[in-house]
């Protein structure tokens, strides 16, 4: 994790908003993210500053204010925090995220596919591309 620190739901929200439409500028994640959820300025202002400080964002001076842009891929912001999830929500066992899966009635085929994809890299030595 992006210098060892927690992000809360709000804030990955956020974050992930970012990195599809990085570089960003402040007035452009408040017109497009904030507005439609109802958040002021300030707010977002105060989330971006946040994850910024967390290490999660780089800002960067641009003609007239900062742009910013994640220090992070979606897929390892992703994989961080399902990696906290399972170390911190669940004592650091995957056990019940595989019985969750193969209970799980809402699955896609693809989804499906995927989970057959792990199990095929796991099983042939790669643990996922684990960094």
């Amino acid at each position: 994790m992006v210098g060892n620190m927690k992000l809360g739901d709000s804030e990955l929200q956020l974050l992930r908003f970012i990195q599809d439409h990085q570089p960003v500028s402040v007035r452009k994640v408040v017109q497009d993210y904030g507005e439609p959820k109802g958040l002021a300025r300030t707010t977002i202002q105060t989330m971006m500053e946040r994850l910024r400080k967390k290490g999660f964002l780089q800002r960067d001076p641009a003609e007239g204010g900062f742009e910013y842009t994640s220090k992070q891929g979606k897929e390892r912001t992703l994989h961080d925090k399902v990696d906290s999830f399972v170390q911190n929500t669940l004592g650091g066992s995957i056990a019940p995220l595989a019985s969750y899966f193969a209970n799980a009635k809402n699955l896609t085929q693809e989804e499906i596919e995927l989970l057959r994809e792990a199990i095929d890299r796991i099983d042939d030595g790669d643990k996922g591309g684990r960094r």
